[in-house]
């Protein structure tokens, strides 16, 4: 151990000899040379396909297509609203009472003694007391408002005791009968209908059924027993109802502003569609007629898109209150464009029809039918300016001196491009300092940037193209480009010569990266 410490001491010791050798003694380094490049991002924007349509066309009226990802203008209206009311205005038409009386008269109830009698009577509802000329079919339909009430009028000597059973195996709660016990005590009785569910035996009657059971104690007062029953419903909510409604039907006319043009001029579109729709959560297939359907223009001509009595007709929703939307399809006229409509007048019928589903309707059951004009975006387009902006904060050097501006070799600025966008581009770069005054132009004019691939049988884009530029500057040019703030992107789209047409998709951009490389001299170091 002590030798190791010996050891140690040893060494301690001639380290410390020297560095006072070297502390005695003066250090320079001259005429050390080196070579310096900077490699720096400077900027970068993507601009994409919905950004760059933005510049032309009013965002509200841009869609994507969720099937094929393009991008689509449309143009649509709606036609009108049609509720439950419209078509049949009776079928809710229930918020009156009605009351429905009954008498009896008993002469064979027995003179004396203490006995028993039974009666039973059977009193028939028919749906269509409450509505006014009911045109439909019902097999149940579901109340989500209402009341039932039943009031006994006996004149009876006081002993006596009666009671009565009133049921139905038409009315229905949660799948047990409608029943109420009532008597001498408590001779009415008023009970809420809210979800009960009625369920005709021949699509409009109602059977109650009344148990009497009345008890005779002592002499009877009369010759005969006057018995009386009232019974009343009112403020009836119909929640939904199933049954056939064929046959109901519905005419609406209007006019309305509805004017759409081409964005810019030298834009020509294919596949353009008119479309009619109808959106409908109302069980049962409809029968939909035009008697007309035109467009107008500012100086009175008509244009007829459909012709007069032509039918179509759509299917009823499968699933109980889910909407449905159907579409037509038309044929777009060639100078649908260019005709510059500004209103469109049309007359439609609307009729229910059979169909081997069951129908039904609801509360809020309802018919949407509109109208609009599908642009997708698949055109050739003539050459068109675009614009952009980006932030700049220069190249990163020290202040514009002349020793700094002796110590840069040579700068390039790099612009790195990649086009997703089935165009062809001419771009212009120009860089403006803080006051937005034009400091220079790269490479002095426009350059060309190629389309993405596109494939001339589909239209659609297959690969994106890369282009890398390089502008090679002066160290008093670099210096001045370190001043800029802003680069201002003037560049002009068009159609790749031949193609017949392209397709623009959402997922189509435009990249733009600048970064720089800085070569300095040899620079002298002196300490």
């Amino acid at each position: 151990m002590k030798r190791i410490l010996c050891y140690y001491n040893k060494v301690l010791l001639s380290v410390l000899l020297i560095l006072s050798l070297v502390a005695c003694q003066k250090m320079e380094i001259r005429d050390v040379e080196y070579d310096g490049i900077w490699a720096v991002p400077l900027a970068h924007t993507r601009i994409s396909t919905e950004r760059l349509l933005y510049s032309f066309i009013d965002s509200s009226l841009l869609e994507r297509d969720d099937t094929t990802n393009l991008v689509k203008l449309v143009y649509s209206r709606n036609l009108g609203s049609i509720d439950l009311n419209d078509l049949q205005s009776s079928l809710l038409n229930v918020d009156t009472s009605l009351h429905i009386s009954a008498s009896k008269s008993f002469p064979d109830i027995p003179g004396t003694g203490a006995c028993n009698f039974y009666y039973r009577d059977t009193l028939l509802i028919n749906l269509n007391d409450f509505t006014d000329e009911l045109n439909v079919t019902l097999d149940s339909l579901y109340l989500n408002a209402g009341a039932f009430g039943c009031m006994v009028d006996f004149d009876l000597p006081e002993e006596w005791n009666w009671s009565i059973v009133v049921f139905s195996d038409n009315l229905k709660i949660n799948g047990n009968r409608f029943s109420c016990k009532f008597g001498k005590d408590s001779n009415s009785v008023n009970i809420s209908m809210a979800d009960f569910g009625f369920f005709p035996t021949d699509g409009s009657e109602m059977i109650f059924v009344s148990d009497l059971t009345l008890t005779v104690v002592g002499p009877c007062p009369a010759d005969t027993v006057s018995f009386g029953m009232d019974v009343s419903f009112s403020g009836f909510g119909i929640d939904r109802m199933f049954g056939d409604f064929s046959g109901l039907s519905y005419t609406y006319a209007n006019s309305m502003d509805f004017d759409f043009e081409i964005p810019v001029d030298d834009w020509a579109f294919y596949g353009t569609k008119l479309l009619v729709n109808l959106v409908t959560n109302v069980g049962s297939a409809f029968k939909l007629t035009f008697d007309e359907l035109n467009l107008s223009n500012a100086s009175g001509a008509t244009l007829s898109l459909i012709e007069p009595g032509e039918m179509f007709e759509f299917k009823c929703p499968s699933q109980f209150e889910e909407y449905v939307i159907d579409e037509i399809s038309l044929d777009v006229p060639p100078d649908l464009f260019a005709f510059e409509a500004n209103r469109l007048d049309f007359a439609i019928k609307l009729e229910t029809v059979e169909d081997n589903i069951k129908d039904y309707m609801t509360s809020n059951s309802r018919i949407y039918s509109g109208v609009s004009v599908e642009v997708p975006m698949q055109l050739r387009i003539g050459e068109t300016e675009v614009t952009d902006t980006l932030s700049f904060n220069g190249l990163g050097l020290e202040e514009s001196t002349a020793r700094m501006m002796n110590m840069i070799d040579n700068c390039d600025i790099f612009i790195d491009i990649e086009n997703s966008i089935p165009m062809d581009l001419s771009m212009m770069f120009v860089f403006l300092d803080s006051t937005l005054n034009v400091i220079d132009t790269a490479f002095g004019e426009m350059v060309n940037i190629k389309s993405a691939v596109v494939d001339s049988d589909t239209h659609d884009v297959i690969s994106p193209t890369i282009s890398s530029l390089t502008w090679n500057l002066t160290p008093e040019k670099t210096m001045e480009i370190n001043d800029a703030r802003m680069i201002y992107l003037v560049g002009r789209i068009n159609t790749t010569a031949g193609e017949e047409y392209v397709k623009i998709r959402y997922d189509g951009a435009l990249d733009v990266s600048l970064r720089s490389r800085i070569k300095f001299n040899d620079i002298e170091l002196n300490n």
